[in-house]
């Protein structure tokens, strides 16, 4: 028996958790697990942990296919286990099914919704029942189960493996033509499902030249099947799909939209010369085409992208002059200012935006344009009208978004135009009503530099982060539960006591569902999600909470609450990896909440990996320099080594840009030569300046963000002080 588990001590009731068998099972080692757990439940059979290593063993055993053995544990858990009664049901349920017992199976699954009519099985159970009656070759009652399914259930994630099963039952039947419009549905209104090839092979089958004719025959649908392919990212498939609109029917209005869309995917797949190539043509043989508009903005916004300004003028200067109404007109005059912009063609730049702002008073860019236009005339040295421009911005209805950024900046006009007693009550006013953001802070320093120390009142004012000892959200008020909830409410903390976080979260959704849209019940489901170790969630269900409150409740905020936002997960290898790298622990804190939000199994779309999001080219490079061994993608999902990996990049990029933290973030995110061509192109701004300056808003925001981070981190936890992560009473989750 291993040391971790020899240690902890297991009395009836509750008893301390068995962490080192749950870290054997997170890591996928179930023989390795499958001892302790054995010994867990022989020991203690009466206890809270031996009857959820019954479980476990049916869980492990299942994980490595060692069916009757998984079966036997989970009869036991059956009579032993009824915390989790239905799960213990599903998983025997698929069991019999995977050793083809289907009369058992479905004599199984049939008992589901009788015992436990809240189970969130239970669309999987009568979908797996009708699959279960088609094996035993009863195809009528399997249609007719699905044919309710479908009724019940059709929009949810189950729905192209129904359609498929519906339609192979009956085509059984001998029911083809029926069979076929189901295929048919099946392939067109959901297929990026794994689903669409097998229907699309049966439509073969069944009828070869009605398939392969398809376009023909039902355009709108197949030009439905290329809109949600693109929407799902599925782009050659998307293609192929246009090509195929574009050769049964070229003169059709949806071939129109087909050859605009495959230029725009194109352009999604940085193909950028067949994109703009493909947007020529469509300008040039289109000139009447309702899509025309938005063909000479892409057009011109590819060339802008791709910096050829000279050519991307003339579509969007044809666009505006063509279609002055157009929304896309709008669009392509903000295009048209920022390339002004970049030229230095700064009275150009101003009479675009004008223009814009003068044309759609209402539009989409309107407060965008503004900003730009206060922003040159701040860059010109005309600070007094730059800050009408952003006094105007912070006013705008619909602006919600730039108005802290528009403040801030109005300040600092005024506070450069000399008038600094103007500018010093915007800074306080920013402070008291955003708190703690990214301008809220900046805000608070400013103000600080500007008014004389012997002006103070005698208490000084606490800044953006007001910490009060018996703040909102101090002592979590439980709702009152029915039924319904508190099913899911126990099935959401056994699971989450047992690491197996997806079914966990689904618990906690369906729970938070039912409970009413008040603060305390956000702040009680938030705060489940983080027991269990789902931070990701956590944190966005405290963020959307936050952004209801209003000025006065952030202030009131509590510190557990903050803590519950802003939380010190794996602090131990943090503190360690920023004393080896002479970084603090709070810069690289803020950095993986902002990265992954401390789910060490994250996966961008661009392929970054981990708690701090490393390019697996990247944790190589770094790997090989400080380590020895072969480096293995997966690696990144281990926290230790991501964090010491994560930690001695940033290090490295730190020494690239000189100390400079605003550089060696932005650098994270975008890469460091992107940095040096903006640096190159905006020489000796301050570093506020060159923030706003950043052309990707991703990484502009990314920044913001993480200074902010920094910032809240180091004011809820004080150095030397504060709580580890089992203080937190958090939970490592597995994946199943």
């Amino acid at each position: 028996m291993g040391g971790s588990l020899a240690s902890a001590r297991y009395g009836s009731g509750e008893a301390e958790r068995p962490e080192a068998i749950l870290a054997l099972i997170r890591k996928g080692a179930y023989r390795e697990a499958f001892p302790l757990l054995k010994e867990l439940a022989d020991r203690e059979p009466q206890s809270t942990w031996g009857k959820r290593a019954l479980y476990l063993l049916g869980y492990t055993t299942y994980q490595l296919r060692e069916l009757p053995q998984a079966l036997g544990y989970y009869q036991q858990a059956r009579k032993e286990y009824g915390q989790l009664g239905d799960y213990v049901e599903w998983q025997i349920a698929r069991i019999y099914i995977a050793q083809g017992e289907h009369l058992k199976a479905l004599e199984t699954l049939k008992g589901l919704p009788e015992a436990y009519p809240w189970s969130l099985w239970l669309p999987w159970a009568q979908l797996y029942s009708a699959e279960e009656l088609a094996a035993l070759g009863r195809h009528p009652e399997a249609a007719e189960v699905l044919r309710e399914f479908m009724r019940q259930h059709g929009r949810g994630p189950w729905a192209s493996r129904a359609l498929l099963d519906w339609a192979r039952s009956l085509e059984a039947q001998g029911k083809t033509a029926e069979a076929w419009g189901l295929y048919q549905r099946l392939y067109t209104s959901h297929p990026a499902s794994s689903e669409s090839e097998a229907a699309w092979e049966r439509m073969l089958a069944l009828d070869p030249y009605k398939a392969l004719t398809l376009p023909e025959h039902d355009l709108p649908a197949f030009q439905s099947r290329a809109r949600q392919l693109t929407q799902e990212g599925r782009h050659r498939q998307a293609l192929e799909a246009y090509q195929a609109i574009l050769f049964w029917d070229p003169q059709s209005p949806e071939a129109e939209e087909a050859r605009l869309q495959a230029a725009l995917i194109y352009h999604g797949m940085r193909n950028r010369l067949r994109a703009t190539r493909l947007l020529e043509q469509f300008a040039h043989h289109y000139p009447q085409s309702r899509h025309l508009p938005e063909a000479l903005y892409s057009l011109g916004k590819t060339y802008w992208n791709t910096q050829q300004n000279d050519r991307g003028r003339e579509p969007l200067q044809r666009l505006t002059s063509q279609f002055p109404d157009s929304p896309w007109a709008e669009k392509g005059l903000y295009v048209q200012g920022r390339m002004a912009e970049e030229e230095k063609e700064l009275p150009q730049a101003r009479k675009l935006y004008g223009q814009l702002l003068e044309a759609f008073p209402g539009g989409e860019m309107v407060s965008e344009a503004q900003w730009r236009l206060g922003w040159i005339q701040y860059q010109e040295g005309d600070p007094l009208q730059a800050a009408i421009q952003f006094r105007e911005l912070s006013l705008r209805a619909g602006a919600q978004k730039w108005q802290e950024q528009a403040l801030y900046w109005q300040g600092r006009a005024l506070e450069k135009a000399q008038k600094a007693d103007q500018a010093a009550p915007l800074f306080r006013s920013l402070t008291e009503e955003h708190g703690p953001s990214y301008y809220g802070v900046l805000g608070w320093q400013r103000w600080q530099g500007l008014v004389p120390p012997e002006t103070l009142p005698e208490k000084p004012h606490p800044g953006p982060l007001v910490l009060p000892p018996d703040g909102l959200f101090s002592a979590e008020r439980t709702p009152t539960l029915g039924e319904k909830p508190l099913f899911h409410l126990v099935r959401a903390r056994e699971l989450g006591e047992m690491g197996l976080v997806r079914d966990s979260q689904k618990e906690i959704a369906a729970l938070a569902a039912l409970l009413p849209p008040q603060k305390d019940s956000s702040f009680y489901v938030g705060k489940l999600y983080f027991q269990n170790g789902l931070y990701l969630k956590a944190i966005q269900t405290f963020n959307t909470l936050f952004q209801g409150l209003s000025p006065q409740e952030r202030r009131a905020l509590s510190l557990d609450f903050w803590r519950l936002l802003y939380p010190r997960r794996y602090w131990d290898s943090v503190q360690l990896h920023a004393r080896q790298t002479q970084q603090s622990p709070f810069l690289l804190l803020a950095l993986i909440r902002q990265e992954s939000a401390f789910e060490s199994t994250a996966v961008s779309s661009a392929g970054a990996c981990g708690l701090m999001q490393l390019l697996p080219s990247t944790g190589e490079a770094v790997f090989r320099q400080t380590q020895q061994g072969e480096f293995q993608q997966d690696l990144l999902f281990h926290p230790e080594v991501n964090i010491s990996l994560g930690a001695r990049y940033l290090a490295q990029l730190l020494d690239r840009f000189e100390g400079d933290l605003h550089l060696a973030l932005a650098g994270y995110n975008a890469g460091p030569a992107r940095v040096q061509e903006w640096l190159r192109r905006h020489p000796g701004v301050d570093p506020e300046e060159f923030i706003e300056t950043i052309p990707y808003e991703e990484t502009r925001q990314y920044v913001k963000n993480i200074l902010r981070n920094i910032f809240i981190y180091q004011k809820i936890y004080p150095q030397g002080t504060g709580i580890g992560d089992r203080e937190q009473g958090t939970k490592e989750g597995m994946e199943r």
